[in-house]
């Protein structure tokens, strides 16, 4: 099954931040695979990631990147420890968490897609995606902070 793998610095279903123990990784995570640069059809989109502190968007320093068109587009970033969180496995150290996007697109200023995970490795959420059952979609544009879970905040910074 062949999948892409992106840097994510900091993004999931779960909180991330600084007083978290998010980790960024820009090695692609500890064990990911090669970035496969083939082409997806559709432009990159670069989205920002943002917490609400009191009334103000704090840019976080980190991007989510989505390759639009790329089927079942995979991600990872370093997570801290856990419990069991939703499903996955405890795990006491930092680990990989990965991510797919699938079913995206850029119309009108708006990126959409359906997302599947975290999983700890990159072969479950592919076939999670592949499955195409329990994602939630997502819909982000430019202009408003879009809320994708606790506090984290997504808004599109750059599209090539």
């Amino acid at each position: 099954m062949k999948y892409t793998t992106a840097l994510l610095l900091c993004l999931a279903l779960f909180s991330c931040g600084d007083d978290d123990g998010m980790v960024a990784d820009a090695g692609g995570g500890l064990d990911a695979p090669a970035v496969d640069t083939g082409a997806t059809g559709g432009p990159t989109v670069t989205m920002g990631v943002y917490r609400l502190v009191g009334e103000t968007y704090e840019d976080t320093g980190r991007t989510l990147v989505i390759e639009v068109g790329e089927p079942c587009f995979t991600w990872s970033r370093v997570s801290p420890g856990h419990d069991d969180m939703g499903g996955l496995p405890p795990i006491a150290e930092p680990h990989d968490h990965f991510n797919a996007a699938d079913n995206s697109s850029y119309v009108d200023g708006v990126v959409t897609w359906t997302e599947y995970g975290p999983a700890h490795d990159a072969p479950t959420v592919q076939a999670t995606c592949a499955g195409g059952t329990g994602g939630t979609t997502k819909m982000v544009n430019a202009d408003e902070y879009y809320f994708d879970h606790n506090d984290v905040y997504l808004r599109i910074v750059s599209v090539d």
